[in-house]
C-alpha cells in the first residue's frame, strides 16, 4: 500500500513539474480585442469642475484617456490584423481592407463564401460593422 501512495505522490509531482514548465515550450497567440477599445469617460472626468466646456470634434487634452490592454502572461504578439467579422487573420499589411469608421475594426474586402451559412453570416455585416458603424475602403501604401 505504502508503494502505490508513493508512486501517486512521484506522479503528481512529475505532472506539476510539467505544468510549470509548459509556458516556456509553446507558444500562445495574443488574444484580440473584436473592437478597438475606444475610452467614453475618463476617470479623470470626477475629478473636474462641472460643468465642463467642450468642443465639437476636439478631445479635450483633460479628458484623455487609454485603458491599459492587459497581455496574458506567456502571449506572443505577431503584429497582424485581424478580421472582425470573420476572426481571421489578414496579415501585418493587407492591400485592401474595409475599415469601421466608429469603432476602427477591419475586415476582409473579398470574401471566400463556401457555404450558404457563410455567405448569409458575410451578407449580414456587407453594409455596417458589429457596432452599426459603415464601412470605408482602405488600400495599403507601399
Amino acid at each position: 500500500m505504502s508503494y502505490i501512495s508513493e508512486e501517486s505522490f512521484e506522479v503528481k509531482k512529475f505532472l506539476s513539474d510539467e505544468c510549470c514548465l509548459l509556458p516556456n515550450q509553446i507558444m500562445i497567440p495574443q488574444l484580440h480585442q473584436g473592437n478597438s477599445i475606444t475610452a467614453i469617460v475618463s476617470p479623470i472626468l470626477f475629478y473636474q469642475n462641472l460643468p465642463l466646456q467642450l468642443e465639437y470634434g476636439v478631445e479635450p487634452e483633460q479628458l484623455v484617456f487609454t485603458p491599459e490592454m492587459n497581455p496574458v502572461e506567456g502571449c506572443m504578439h505577431s503584429g497582424q490584423i485581424v478580421d472582425t467579422i470573420r476572426h481571421l487573420y489578414l496579415g501585418r499589411q493587407p492591400l485592401l481592407v474595409k475599415q469601421c469608421t466608429r469603432c476602427g475594426g477591419k475586415a476582409q474586402v473579398q470574401n471566400m463564401t463556401r457555404t450558404a451559412a457563410i455567405r448569409a453570416w458575410d451578407q449580414r455585416w456587407t453594409r455596417a460593422c458589429r457596432c452599426g458603424g459603415i464601412w470605408r475602403i482602405h488600400k495599403a501604401s507601399q
